[in-house]
């Protein structure tokens, strides 16, 4: 009698396949470990038994070990070479040493063996995926869903494929597709709102997260987005709501802050504005956008040296930001400044040409107009 038989709780199919295989199989050991220490003792007296072998494997990628499991499914292997179950099996535990190549080797083993094998192009298509070979797993995507039209997780990582190759029209399709199959896939929602507002369909990305939010309303990222959208769409008292709950659900995310200091400025709350940003900075100080928002706030305020100085930590970051050569330069002339105001703007001019225009009925420089420079850069078109 093999001890096979008394070891292996995988049935035979009924062309004689064996079924084995963890991600395929329910465990139906009460005990692994004694179970692999059985299996080890049953090998030493028949270390060519490929079933043995099998089941080992099967028994160290169900207690995560899958350098040893990897190892017994190339032993399996060698001794028998024709089952594509076992070939899938092997690159899903490479797949969890995360050796991709070495996993859709495996696959593609698998698929000669079984040119209709689902699993094996679907896990094909996640490991091409995760190399950034977005039209090959695309294509191992499609493969997939000929076989089966209706898996919805393969339909989300085609639509995220779609989204990496910017095929945004398909990729909105392709994710649309899933939560016709599964309307509780909050993730299918996230990512089927971001596409729609990235292609400027902001009401419907609005519905998307609202979707997602019904179903799991923790996720402070996707409050985030709502209140991102929503200032697109000029709802600035409904952003700020969404805003508010994501930092009430992530205070220590800087972005948030920043999102919330500039829908506040968007409000005219110029002083609460600043706390928001100023509490971003103090999480984040390397994100200039927020020194450039605070700028812009002090500079409201009235705060003008304030203003410089935050415009300055924005060009410490990014020194070409015309945005801030210009902003400085108003400060300075609504300073009386002249000389710093006419340096600044024609910083400002060179990195973007359109501010000599926005200069021209900028009512800061009509202090300072009597300045010769002033009047010719801005009357002249020529920036000396």
């Amino acid at each position: 009698m093999s001890h096979s038989r008394v070891l292996n709780p995988f049935p035979k199919s009924p062309n004689g396949t064996n079924q084995s295989g963890f991600f395929e199989q329910e465990n139906q050991s009460s005990s692994l470990e004694q179970e692999l220490i059985l299996c080890d003792r049953v090998i030493e007296s028949s270390p060519n038994d490929y079933d043995l072998w099998n089941y080992r494997a099967y028994l160290l990628a169900k207690l995560g070990r899958f350098q040893a499991a990897a190892s017994s499914y190339q032993t399996t292997l060698t001794l028998k070479a024709t089952d594509p179950k076992v070939w899938c099996n092997y690159g899903m535990a490479l797949d969890q040493l995360s050796c991709f190549e070495e996993a859709i080797a495996s696959y593609d083993q698998a698929i000669a063996l079984a040119p209709k094998y689902f699993r094996a192009f679907y896990h094909r298509g996640k490991d091409l995926h995760r190399l950034k070979r977005y039209a090959d797993a695309l294509a191992s995507y499609d493969q997939a869903l000929e076989l089966r039209p209706n898996d919805y997780q393969t339909w989300f990582y085609r639509g995220k494929a779609l989204l990496q190759l910017a095929h945004y029209g398909p990729a909105i399709a392709s994710l649309e597709k899933v939560v016709a199959l599964q309307s509780d896939y909050y993730q299918a929602w996230n990512y089927l709102g971001y596409l729609l507002a990235k292609v400027d369909r902001y009401e419907q990305a609005v519905d998307s997260f609202e979707q997602s939010l019904a179903i799991d309303p923790t996720n402070p990222h996707i409050w985030s987005y709502q209140g991102f959208v929503l200032r697109r769409l000029g709802r600035p008292h409904e952003a700020l709501e969404k805003l508010e709950r994501a930092t009430h659900l992530e205070p220590d995310n800087h972005f948030y802050w920043y999102q919330r200091g500039i829908t506040l400025v968007d409000l005219g709350r110029h002083e609460e504005a600043h706390a928001s940003l100023v509490r971003s900075l103090k999480t984040q100080a390397y994100h200039y956008q927020a020194w450039l928002a605070l700028g812009s706030t002090l500079q409201c305020l009235g705060s003008y040296e304030d203003a410089i100085e935050s415009y300055n930590k924005a060009l410490s970051i990014q020194p070409d930001e015309p945005f801030a050569f210009y902003n400085q330069a108003c400060c300075y002339a609504l300073q009386g400044k002249a000389d710093w105001a006419v340096e600044h703007l024609r910083r400002a001019i060179s990195l973007k040409s359109t501010y000599r225009i926005k200069a021209q009925k900028e009512t800061a420089f009509h202090l300072i107009r009597h300045n010769e420079e002033v009047r010719a850069m801005l009357a002249s078109g020529q920036s000396r």
